[in-house]
């Protein structure tokens, strides 16, 4: 895959989360109900180069993900109303496959 800008070059809306947060080895997305990107981290930034706090998640991240993310969304409960997390999602990006 190739990075058109460097990562560091790309605001990604992270002042709070300091070192820790942009140094994660994996992609981290905080994205609001309304599937719109509050922040992400330089891994990110690197995996969906259009990833910038603002941005439309399903216009930057693959379809499986943004379908992920609005299932995840969705209130879900057991018969006996106890919580049920959301299914893992898995879906390609360039030639490997991803889980979230």
């Amino acid at each position: 895959m190739e990075i058109s800008a460097k990562a560091s070059d790309r605001p990604r809306g992270t002042e709070e989360t300091g070192a820790v947060w942009e140094a994660a080895p994996y992609p981290v997305l905080v994205v609001d109900a309304g599937g719109a990107v509050r922040r992400a981290n330089h891994a990110a930034g690197a995996l969906f180069p259009g990833v910038r706090p603002g941005a439309r998640l399903i216009d930057v991240v693959p379809d499986w993900l943004s379908a992920a993310h609005h299932r995840g969304t969705l209130p879900r409960q057991k018969g006996n109303g106890a919580p049920v997390p959301p299914p893992v999602a898995a879906g390609p990006l360039d030639e490997r496959l991803y889980e979230a």
